[in-house]
């Protein structure tokens, strides 16, 4: 009887790390066919982009940044990263992995706001979206590792890195939609009827592995010779201060010579909604605005040697 069950049990064992393998090669292949979404964006992002000019942040960097309008004022071409909902860790690791295999003039970050900068959760649990591509890129390896020990035991499990995005590789497997160079546009204009606070900000300790990924990513422009230019583009209300966070920065970014440019409390933008879609993003009028200012800093530091 212990035989039988034993065997059972081993039996058991073995079809369940089968069908994890199966399955994982199964994704992975329709991973790679994507055709729309973020993940079509992503893979395109680690595995061909070669602009001059990238982008990279959240949803602020996404809707905010128009590559055309910089490659049209610019004279270099340009791509925009960005990805809804993700922080600086999970933008730091394809910014690592895309330098590897090529080196752009220019890499602007979008910081969104000092609460970047703070501890918490969520600047690791968006690392997640980042499961497809553990087992075969080195440097989103080494980002995703930093939420712990565990991480390393849980991509033992090949399902486990793509369960996650089934949903998103099955419907990416439709038609391929326009899109402007990673630019997702806004329409419409904010419909402010009620009367809103300024928009605050918590205060936290700064996490040492943001710090880390900021002054990694300075050293790493620093030995390829690329600009680099850390942004917070504007808010429809002004963003409360922050003094741990933003002493930091003023110390910091002086400190390792960094250009840092903050337009949250930017008086073009503040309180005039024609420019927003909501009180965090700007619309397309508000980011052709934005994006022409940015056009000028990048043209600035291009011509500095």
């Amino acid at each position: 009887m212990n035989k039988k069950y034993i065997y059972n049990a081993i039996l058991f064992i073995v079809l369940v790390i089968i069908l994890d393998i199966v399955s994982g090669i199964f994704l992975k292949q329709l991973l790679v066919t994507v055709k729309s979404g973020e993940i079509h964006k992503t893979n395109y992002v680690l595995n061909q982009v070669n602009t001059e000019v990238l982008i990279f942040g959240n949803s602020r960097a996404q809707h905010h940044y128009i590559p055309n309008l910089i490659e049209k004022k610019t004279g270099m071409s340009c791509f925009n990263c960005g990805r809804d909902g993700t922080g600086i860790l999970y933008n730091y690791a394809i910014f690592k992995q895309v330098i590897v295999r090529y080196k752009p003039k220019v890499v602007i970050f979008e910081l969104s706001d000092y609460n970047s900068l703070y501890e918490g959760e969520k600047k690791y649990n968006d690392l997640s979206l980042l499961n497809p591509y553990y087992s075969d890129f080195e440097e989103i390896k080494k980002v995703i590792d930093l939420k712990g020990f565990n991480e390393k035991i849980k991509h033992l499990s090949k399902s486990y890195e793509l369960n996650s995005t089934v949903v998103q590789i099955l419907s990416g497997q439709e038609k391929k939609v326009k899109n402007d160079n990673g630019y997702v546009p806004l329409q419409g204009i904010y419909n402010n009827m009620t009367t809103e606070n300024n928009i605050k900000i918590a205060i936290k300790n700064i996490d040492k592995n943001v710090i880390k990924a900021i002054t990694d990513i300075n050293n790493i422009s620093l030995e390829n010779k690329f600009k680099l230019i850390f942004v917070i583009s504007p808010y429809f209300k002004i963003v409360e201060k922050s003094p741990i966070a933003e002493n930091y920065i003023i110390k910091s970014f002086k400190k390792q010579n960094i250009l840092f440019i903050d337009l949250s409390r930017n008086d073009l933008f503040i309180n005039d909604i024609k420019f927003f879609k909501d009180r965090t993003h700007l619309n397309i009028y508000g980011a052709e605005l934005f994006t022409n200012i940015i056009c000028q800093e990048i043209k600035s530091i291009s011509e500095k040697r």
